[in-house]
């Protein structure tokens, strides 16, 4: 297949489209095909249309027609070209097609066309018909010389204001909540309102001018209520506007897209999805996603180990260092689109593992030390390896840090920190440190276990070792707080940790985290929020709330459900934004942007095979029963769900009404065969998939 692609769209199953410049293109979310065309001669396809139906209709180089299936249900195009005049034929590229309760419209220079089923009708120009679009039940076409022009009771006829458009380069006729929205090339857009045209400012159309803006939809975002415009541009990527012209995003670098890249159509899919047709090739983006996710690609090197706010200054630590997240803006200097990124803050390249914000200072805990970064200079407070720090909360004016082997107290003094105190920890490294309210340090080892640390006469000093004797396990744990309460995140489950005087605890079960199955074996859990558990397990996120009775459940965003990484660390911020650092770089997750990710799906049969692999049904428009001698009593089907959110996550189950007596356990295979079925017996194929966000479609 050549690489340049015109127009994509979808039928009512869900299955892809897409016109190409060497035919036509299927997609079913696991594989492509090429669609045959009955004539060598017709192969550049230029335009495409769903009608209400779900028929497929398509618009070539001197060609119209539509999709249909044969009587085995393999999918092919019907040429609508006996129904032309013979005058009539020879009308080159049809460059849109559109389709409503009226019919099929196509669209080329010289003439249009409107299919309603049993004739074609035609009009044609004295001129050129540049572009048409169809809006709210009208068709509108920009013809030379005249403007915008629509076509009312069999007529062609100008417009409201369409004679003001003549010498406007129009692009896209959109709806708007107060009327029209006119897109042109070079001088901007308009509104046509009832009152007449006026113009729709923007901040981008100088740089819409640069890059020629060539199609443009209208996006409705069902969860949030707002309408968005995307806007495709040859170089510039796709340009996103909300319906007041404030500009949303441009999808560029950060969409896989660089300035070589022609965008010459867009479509939303039924999952929300925005699919590029492109001169080299086609893309779908996730736009207005609620997670975004840095990387290398971004400026962020190595694995992420904490995360931490400095009044406007977001701060990452990773395996190779520490960085510090610069925002995106527009424009940039040179006009062009500013993507946030990550910069690398301290030559200093090591490991870095924890982060504290104290007042007008960043510490942070390095494999080369504990160094303090104040007003873009660093200063080396402890050598040797330092894996954590934390502030007292009783003494506010000490420093707990977690070394190699030992924990060392530092004591403000002035502007400095001075060393007051050093534990030996018979070669333990901590991992996590929480002080409870009665003066106890609870930390835990990395090897297992609970240490309990108090001030004895003026000095910190180890009480005691709590293990699997204690009912905590021996596997690694991890001390979490919510409110005043620490808990002991185990193997085992949770505990409340219940100090008894000085020198003793008992860990209580907290029966409300019970419920969830997920807390048994190795997880993590971070707890530190009020309404809200974060946790992690088998590279998954879970967010987990609690019910009327205070018990935990799972309720977990649809979206956060697709990934596959190992959480290592959680930053919550005041405006709900979650930071999660993985072993795959940082995801951004931003639960303000409302988009669904649980939209319904189809699973759909694409082929049915007999003995030897002899086609029974193709996978086209409805299939009829299948009456076979008992001689053809082996069967193969091979299935398919167009969700296109995560296509690799897809699992299937099936199950086969009069031999199967229970459903298949979830696969990610998509075929299935049985062989030697009973004689004389009727059967019912049925199959489901399941989504990466777990979200199961009709059969």
């Amino acid at each position: 297949m050549h690489s340049q692609n015109w127009a994509v769209t979808q039928d009512h199953r869900g299955v892809l489209y897409v016109a190409n410049t060497d035919g036509l293109l299927e997609y079913d979310g696991r594989t492509w095909r090429s669609i045959p065309l009955p004539d060598e001669q017709v192969q550049v396809m230029r335009s495409l249309a769903t009608d209400p139906a779900g028929r497929i209709y398509v618009g070539g180089v001197g060609e119209i027609g539509y999709l249909a299936p044969d009587s085995t249900g393999v999918l092919g195009y019907m040429s609508l070209m006996d129904q032309m005049p013979e005058a009539a034929r020879g009308f080159g590229d049809v460059w849109t097609t559109y389709a409503d309760e009226q019919g099929v419209y196509f669209q080329t220079n010289r003439q249009i066309m409107r299919w309603d089923g049993a004739a074609i009708e035609i009009w044609t120009t004295d001129s050129r018909f540049l572009n048409a679009f169809l809006v709210k039940g009208t068709y509108f076409v920009r013809e030379e010389g005249k403007g915008l022009v629509q076509l009312r009771e069999g007529r062609l006829e100008l417009a409201p204001q369409g004679e003001v458009l003549v010498d406007k380069a129009v692009y896209a006729v959109l709806p708007h909540p107060r009327g029209l929205l006119i897109g042109t090339r070079t001088d901007g857009f308009f509104l046509m309102t009832r009152r007449g045209l006026e113009a729709w400012p923007t901040r981008v159309g100088e740089y819409l001018a640069t890059y020629r803006p060539y199609h443009a939809i209208v996006l409705d975002h069902a969860a949030s209520g707002m309408r968005y415009y995307a806007i495709a541009t040859f170089g510039g990527g796709v340009v996103m506007l909300d319906q007041e012209g404030h500009l949303v995003h441009v999808y560029r670098e950060d969409a896989g897209l660089d300035a070589d890249d022609k965008v010459l159509y867009l479509y939303e899919d039924q999952q929300g999805g925005l699919w590029l047709a492109l001169d080299q090739g086609i893309r779908r983006i996730d736009v207005l996603s609620p997670l975004t996710q840095f990387d290398l690609s971004q400026g962020l090197e190595g694995l992420v180990a904490d995360i931490v706010r400095v009044r406007d200054d977001l701060y990452v630590a990773t395996s190779t260092g520490l960085f510090r997240l610069v925002p995106s803006g527009w424009p940039s200097p040179d006009g062009e689109p500013s993507y946030a990124r990550f910069e690398r803050v301290s030559a200093l390249r090591t490991q870095y593992w924890a982060l504290l914000d104290v007042e007008d200072a960043l510490l942070a805990a390095t494999n080369d030390g504990l160094y303090e970064l104040r007003g873009g200079r660093s200063t080396r407070l402890l050598e040797g390896i330092a894996f954590s720090v934390q502030r007292s909360e009783a003494q506010p004016d000490r420093l707990f840090v977690g070394m190699e082997g030992r924990l060392v107290v530092l004591h403000r003094q002035g502007n400095r920190w001075a060393l007051e105190q050093e534990l030996d920890l018979e070669g333990e490294q901590v991992s996590s440190m929480k002080e409870d309210q009665q003066g106890n340090l609870w930390m835990t080892p990395l090897r297992g276990g609970v240490l309990q640390v108090r001030r004895i006469n003026d000095e910190l000093r180890v009480v005691r070792r709590y293990g699997d004797a204690d009912g905590i396990g021996s596997g690694r744990a991890a001390v979490i707080e919510r409110g005043e309460t620490l808990y002991l995140v185990t193997q085992e489950g949770v505990l409340r940790i219940v100090p008894q005087g000085a020198r003793a605890a008992r860990f209580e079960r907290e029966t409300a985290y019970d419920a969830p199955a997920l807390l048994r074996g190795e997880y993590y859990l971070h707890a530190e929020s009020g309404d809200r558990t974060w946790l992690f397990k088998d590279r998954r996120i879970h967010r987990l709330e609690q019910d009327e009775q205070g018990r935990w459940i799972e309720n977990t965003p649809p979206v956060l459900r697709l990934r596959d990484a190992r959480v290592e660390r959680v930053y919550e911020e005041g405006t709900g934004v979650t930071w999660f650092g993985t072993d795959q770089g940082l995801l951004r997750y931003d639960p303000a942007q409302t988009k669904r990710y649980d939209v319904p799906y189809n699973a759909i049969v694409r082929r049915v095979e007999g003995r030897d692999h002899d086609l029974l049904y193709g996978g086209g428009g409805e299939a009829d029963a299948l009456v076979m001698p008992h001689s053809e009593n082996a069967l193969r089907f091979l299935f398919a769900a167009p969700s296109f959110n995560d296509p690799e996550g897809l699992e299937y189950q099936f199950l086969l009404e009069g031999f199967d007596e229970t459903w298949s356990a979830w696969s990610p295979e998509a075929q299935t065969e049985y062989t030697n079925l009973p004689e004389h017996s009727r059967y019912r194929f049925r199959v489901r998939a399941r989504n990466a966000q777990g979200v199961v479609s009709r059969e």
